[in-house]
């Protein structure tokens, strides 16, 4: 069963642009941002081609959709100028970092790619459609609103603690031990990554909340209660438990209230270029830790909070800023344009000689260490150019104005967001859509210009002239008076128009919306080709064999993406598969190992040197010839078909190896067999479906994506496994015979050749993602149970990796996307088999 929050990240784009066709594009904008930033999921999936795509990327494409279906005389009329030069230079800076670190021009074509979608899309958006102040006040607006919605559910999590992603979504979108005070006080999160990114949110809607309720907006609310939900927001964001957000809101609110009222907006001005100061010290080294840490220390002595919060906030403060002293130290190596965005802050310990990575927290340090000084200079500019312009051209006389103190505010907001970037990452895609319509804002005139003087009419010189030039127009150009009753027919007939004859507004829109979508997949799979081509996610390498095999491998090469990682397949000329370079081929005397398996076994989803037997060749260091013999779709049945045809082979093997996965082998010996095989692919049946899988890119995409959710699920069929009860009935109840009839017969093959026979058994993956927790009722580790009793009262030598692959963790062992073993989760499955070579008894 697909879960609510790939539901919610699936249809977010659809439902935007329903919006679109419900509301007006500028309204449609902020719902889209406001909404999908809060109540969407934390959830990232990695599909080639695209960046990850999570709730920013999201909501970027879908209004990027939204405004070129229905509004897209607005997107054209938007014309790039000399002020978007920081937005541009920073786009383009992955593409000189990679260049500059030997990566290719593709990774760094990628990383522009990456930085469009983040970045220009709302910068873009922005500049289109908040280019006034009313329009700005609009978005703040949005902002206040959205925030007071967020306030029964911060509280909701101050008393029960940070669990409605968990509750709404089914699982913590980060740690939760991080949420739990030094006072036992709960940090929210709600639907944020974390409670820091909530924190900001909430104290940068707080300042935005304390203009719009002294602002004309929002009528149907009266001014008193404006003020009172404002004043909930600042006190939400102190009691959310962040003293960075907190001291930010209260130094915002200050600052907005002495350019309001005192006429003095110097102070924000002083904020801004302090911001690239302290990058500038602490780049040069000026600014040493201890000259950070001491005055933070007074602070929160001063503050009166207690010594254990003060003692766990002064150890954080001190980890963030060694952190950040290695890693200027590392970006200093390449200062213009910075080390490659891949394991910039890994490094050995020098112990251990392990690799360790570096705690990476301001946002800051990441762009200088990953995009160097260029990067790092074009997106301060980007922040705080709009903020500067925004003081230049609104001067403190015109504070007093509500609309130009809540332009103010926005503008706040982004000098603060800067200045939070220097500790933390909250990077939100709302503060980019503030800062590109900000930075197109007109010059404010105080001064109106003298009024044209009128004559004795009251109608000035240009009214007069305008009517001269309208009475003068060929009469061919007014066909009502020329030609009546041709105007007559041609209007009748426009009327009769289906799009005319729509009952209503909104039945014309979602015509249109429906209308678009068609069209919209041509666009979409117009840019994939061009772009981002998406490779075939399936393997073309299957032929027919007779039974029980169902079906085997040809010789061929196959490239397959599988959104996890992309890999080669290479089969022989005996329907093995090997790797790229057999190196095995040059040992033809080392004693041969068959490892048995279905798709486990073959490595689905990674390269042949990450699988089992690849790693168990290369742990063998010619020693031995380990062969791969999985097959995806295999079962018990079918590895006694293998066993025996090994077994018949001379020189017999020296040993054999099975890896029997326990979330499906049960079924296998059960379900019947015989998929659909067409042109070399599984379950082509030759007709639309497989077509558009082959040919239309768009259709790859969502297949792969649909696939990858899919994967997570379990069917009703699947979830009998973890019941009690149903393996005292059918089907199960047959399965287990047969599986401890096949392991019997593969143990008598085995034992008549004198060859050992060791079995590893692979716990079913719910198992080790859910790590000991199972809803009512179900048992994760039923499966591997009922194998440990079958091969325990054979006398079958086992191993069990259930263990192992537990305390790894399921996002080290698996593929997120696929589902099976991740080459750590091999390399697991490899040492539990040497381990058994020397003790096969588990």
């Amino acid at each position: 069963m697909i879960s609510l929050a790939t539901l919610a990240m699936i249809g977010w784009i659809p439902l935007i642009l329903v919006s679109f066709s419900l509301l007006s594009p500028r309204r449609a904008v902020v719902t889209a941002y406001i909404v999908g930033w809060m109540f969407l999921p934390i959830l990232s999936w990695n599909l080639p081609g695209l960046p990850a795509y999570d709730k920013t990327t999201a909501t970027n494409l879908g209004v990027f959709f939204g405004v070129l279906l229905f509004d897209t005389r607005r997107l054209a009329s938007f014309r790039p100028s000399a002020i978007d030069l920081p937005l541009i230079v920073f786009c383009l800076s992955p593409l000189g970092t990679s260049l500059a670190n030997d990566l290719g021009i593709y990774d760094g074509l990628a990383g522009v790619w990456a930085q469009v979608i983040a970045w220009v899309m709302p910068w873009v958006i922005g500049r289109c459609y908040f280019a006034t102040l009313p329009d700005l006040r609009e978005l703040a607006i949005g902002m206040f609103l959205g925030a007071v919605a967020y306030i029964p559910l911060c509280l909701f999590e101050m008393a029960f603690g940070a669990i409605l992603h968990l509750k709404i979504y089914g699982y913590y979108q980060h740690a939760p031990d991080q949420t739990v005070r030094a006072d036992g006080s709960v940090r929210p999160m709600v639907f944020m990554q974390h409670g820091l990114m909530l924190a900001m949110w909430m104290g940068s809607s707080s300042l935005v909340g304390l203009a719009v309720a002294r602002d004309a907006g929002l009528r149907r609310i009266p001014p008193s209660a404006k003020s009172a939900l404002a004043f909930a927001l600042v006190a939400t964001t102190i009691l959310s438990r962040s003293v960075g957000a907190s001291v930010l809101l209260l130094l915002g609110m200050l600052l907005w209230y002495v350019a309001r009222s005192v006429r003095f907006t110097l102070p924000i001005a002083v904020l801004a270029f302090l911001v690239p100061s302290y990058m500038a010290l602490r780049w040069t080294g000026a600014v040493e830790v201890a000259d950070l840490t001491q005055p933070i220390a007074s602070v929160l002595q001063a503050s009166g909070v207690s010594q254990a919060e003060a003692t766990e906030r002064l150890r954080s403060a001190r980890v963030r800023f060694e952190s950040e002293d290695w890693l200027l130290a590392e970006a200093r190596t390449k200062p213009v344009f910075g080390l490659s965005a891949w394991g910039f802050n890994q490094t050995r310990d020098r112990e251990t000689g392990e690799m360790i990575s570096i705690t990476t927290d301001g946002f800051w340090t990441i762009l200088a260490a990953t995009r160097g000084l260029i990067g790092l200079g074009a997106w301060t500019l980007m922040m705080l150019l709009p903020a500067l312009l925004f003081l230049r051209r609104h001067p403190p006389s015109a504070w007093r104005t509500p609309l130009v103190a809540t332009g103010g505010a926005l503008a706040l907001v982004l000098a603060l967001t800067t200045a939070d970037c220097l500790m933390n990452a909250n990077i939100n895609p709302i503060y980019t859509l503030i800062g590109g319509g900000m930075i197109g804002l007109p010059q404010l005139r105080l001064r109106s210009r003298p009024r044209v003087q009128r004559d004795a009419a009251g109608v000035g010189p240009g009214a007069r002239c305008f009517r001269g030039l309208m009475g003068d127009l060929p009469s061919v150009l007014r066909p009502a008076r020329r030609h009546p009753r041709l105007y007559s027919l041609t209007r009748g007939a426009f009327r009769s128009l289906p799009m005319q004859q729509a009952s209503g507004r909104r039945t014309r829109r979602i015509t249109a919306l429906i209308l678009g979508a068609f069209l919209s997949v041509g666009a979409l799979e117009f840019v994939l080709r061009i772009a981002a081509p998406q490779p075939k996610s399936w393997l073309e390498i299957y032929r027919s064999l007779p039974e029980p095999l169902y079906y085997g491998f040809d010789r061929a090469r196959c490239l397959a993406d599988t959104g996890d990682a992309r890999w080669q397949v290479r089969i022989d000329a005996e329907g093995r598969r090997i790797a790229a370079a057999d190196e095995q081929s040059r040992t033809p005397a080392a004693p041969t190992i068959p490892v048995i398996g279905d798709s486990f076994v073959f490595g689905y989803g990674v390269p042949f040197e990450d699988s089992i037997a690849g790693l168990l060749a290369a742990a063998s260091a010619g020693q031995a010839r380990y062969r791969d013999e999985g097959v995806p779709g295999y079962g018990p049945i079918q590895y006694r078909a293998l066993l025996e045809r090994d077994l018949a082979e001379e020189p017999a093997p020296a040993r054999v190896v099975v890896v029997s996965y326990l979330g499906n082998d049960f079924f296998d010996c059960v379900w019947g067999k015989r998929p659909t095989l067409t042109n070399g692919t599984l379950g082509d049946t030759g007709g639309a479906r497989g077509m558009l899988k082959r040919h239309v890119h768009v259709y790859r995409l969502f297949s792969r994506l649909w696939h990858s959710l899919g994967m997570k699920g379990s069917g009703e069929a699947h979830l009998a496994m973890f019941a009690q009860q149903d393996w005292t009935t059918e089907p199960l109840a047959h399965a287990k015979t047969v599986f401890e009839e096949e392991f019997r017969a593969m143990q008598a093959a085995c034992a008549q050749r004198h060859v050992p026979l060791t079995v590893l058994l692979i716990p079913p993956i719910e198992e080790v993602r859910h790590a000991g927790s199972a809803p009512p009722g179900l048992d994760f580790g039923l499966p591997g149970a009922q194998a440990r009793e079958v091969l325990t009262n054979l006398g079958v030598p086992f191993v069990d990796s259930t263990a192992a692959l537990t305390e790894a963790g399921y996002a080290n062992t698996f593929l997120q996307i696929d589902g099976h073993l991740s080459r750590r989760g091999n390399e697991i499955a490899r040492d539990c088999i040497l381990r058994a070579f020397v003790a096969p008894s588990a």
